[in-house]
């Protein structure tokens, strides 16, 4: 079953017996027994299948799954009750596709989607170490992008990636920074990027901009972070405010 996007495709490979490995221009990566594979399409440059080897490959498009970075590949067995369930939908709607109406077959192709969530969901709150960095990564590109708004918290980063909120922090703990300490982090880097260009907005604009209570929570937060108040901070940026390289001092 193969359904192509405007953004390209994802591809799940799922193997019910023997192997399959696929060669990319970088690396090859092989699906054991029982096990699927999901990742965006990319050119391949060979693949092998031992021999009796069955398998499905089903396309869907990339939108199907905004959140899933261009390079993740996620990996899981077919013996999940999620994955079992998905694999007897797409049977049946194959079975019964000669006879299903336009809104039928749309009806099936949703569900498809619906279902892949599910089982990347439960994937995704597994125990599985190599999934990790991955969800980190997720998590801060999110994170990044909605540094200024005020509804960004631990919450939020799981629903976008379909994950528990206990799952996201437990990604987090492998880096030794929680999650909201990166934000608090990086928002406080966006804080010193206003100061040292010298933006013209007051420091209560520069705290509401970047979600801090007040001037005043944002002075303790930054003197704690960088041991300069705001103002410390701005007086030794001057200098060379127009031509620093922000990767040095501060």
């Amino acid at each position: 079953m193969v359904i192509t996007g405007k953004n390209g495709e994802l591809r799940l490979y799922a193997v019910h017996h023997g192997s399959w490995a696929l060669a990319g221009v970088r690396e090859e990566t092989s699906i054991g027994h029982r096990r699927f594979l999901l990742r965006r399409s990319i050119p391949l440059t060979g693949f092998e299948i031992a021999p009796e080897t069955t398998a499905h490959v089903i396309g869907m498009p990339a939108e199907a799954l905004p959140s899933l970075l261009d390079d993740a590949e996620l990996t899981g067995s077919l013996t999940l009750p999620e994955a079992r369930l998905l694999l007897s939908h797409l049977a049946l709607t194959h079975e019964l596709r000669p006879s299903l109406s336009n809104s039928g077959a749309q009806a099936a192709r949703d569900a498809v989607v619906e279902l892949l969530h599910g089982l990347l969901h439960k994937v995704a709150n597994g125990n599985d170490a190599n999934r990790l960095p991955s969800l980190v990564q997720l998590a801060r590109r999110h994170a990044d992008e909605h540094l200024q708004d005020p509804d960004l918290s631990p919450a939020a980063m799981a629903r976008e990636l379909h994950i528990s909120v206990r799952s996201l922090h437990r990604a987090f703990a492998a880096t030794g920074e929680s999650a909201m300490a990166y934000v608090r982090r990086r928002r406080l880097e966006g804080v010193r990027r206003d100061l040292a260009l010298g933006s013209g907005r007051s420091l209560a604009k520069v705290a509401v901009r970047w979600q801090f209570t007040d001037s005043s929570h944002l002075n303790r937060t930054f003197v704690r972070h960088y041991g300069l108040t705001p103002a410390q901070f701005t007086g030794a940026a001057k200098p060379c405010a127009a031509g620093c390289d922000e990767t040095s001092g501060l």
